[in-house]
């Protein structure tokens, strides 16, 4: 009988002790999604989230959830709220890597603010079969030139571009400027300044800053866009819904 009763009491602890380390593995899992999230963004270390949504497939994952300021309230953007929506892999070493961004702005409804509804498996084919991607615009020709033409505040500014990248119809440029008299990095206090833009071309064929998000970085090599940097996949719709929303 007692010989039973310590196998009872051996089996009892091996399954609370597994379900305790299920649980811990859960929370640290999600943490560390929430982490890279806040990695992916300037000055984020200690934002809170409202998650709304997040889901694991394979090596995948996907976050939406809105920043909170302190005191509870929404980010919000020309009275629109943020939302940080993206599709993450994770590396062989645990890590968590952005590879594609939705991010977006709402509306005061946030019942359903989330890109994701059919799983990941089925996005990832979207993401696939889909052509309607902000392409990198190459160094040296033309449109280049025209694109960072329309970001420059002064005719010979000079810009340090962390992403550059077109649709037909809309850009994205993302980086800093430098002071046209000094050469110096553009700041604010001890922040510097992060051109962080959205860019229509009109029916003559001129590009025209719509969208300046006006973030801030703290070291130029550590400049991190709003909709992903360089090699994370943007679709035009989001772009374009961005500069309907936030366009003055």
């Amino acid at each position: 009988m007692k010989n039973i009763f310590e196998i009872l009491l051996i089996m009892i602890y091996t399954f609370i002790a597994e379900s305790a380390l299920a649980t811990t593995d859960n929370n640290y899992q999600g943490n560390s999604l929430i982490n890279a999230v806040r990695n992916n963004y300037n000055n984020s270390g200690s934002v809170n989230f409202s998650v709304v949504k997040t889901e694991y497939f394979d090596s995948y994952a996907y976050f939406c959830g809105i920043p909170l300021y302190d005191n509870g309230d929404y980010f919000k953007n020309n009275e629109f709220i943020s939302v940080y929506d993206m599709l993450m892999q994770r590396s062989d070493e645990g890590s968590w890597k952005q590879i594609a961004n939705f991010n977006h702005f709402a509306s005061n409804n946030t019942k359903s603010v989330c890109h994701l509804s059919g799983g990941i498996e089925k996005l990832l084919s979207e993401l696939n079969n889909s052509n309607d991607f902000c392409k990198s615009v190459e160094k040296g020709t033309p449109e280049r030139k025209n694109i960072l033409d329309a970001v420059r505040d002064k005719k010979n500014q000079q810009l340090i571009v962390t992403r550059l990248c077109k649709t037909s119809s809309i850009a994205y440029f993302c980086g800093v400027s430098l002071d046209e008299k000094t050469g110096f990095i553009n700041r604010t206090d001890n922040a510097i300044d992060v051109n962080d833009v959205i860019l229509m071309k009109n029916s003559d064929g001129k590009w025209n800053k719509i969208v300046d998000l006006g973030l801030f970085a703290i070291k130029v090599k550590d400049v991190k866009c709003y909709f992903g940097n360089e090699g994370v996949s943007l679709q035009n719709y989001v772009l374009q819904d961005a500069a309907n929303k936030l366009k003055e």
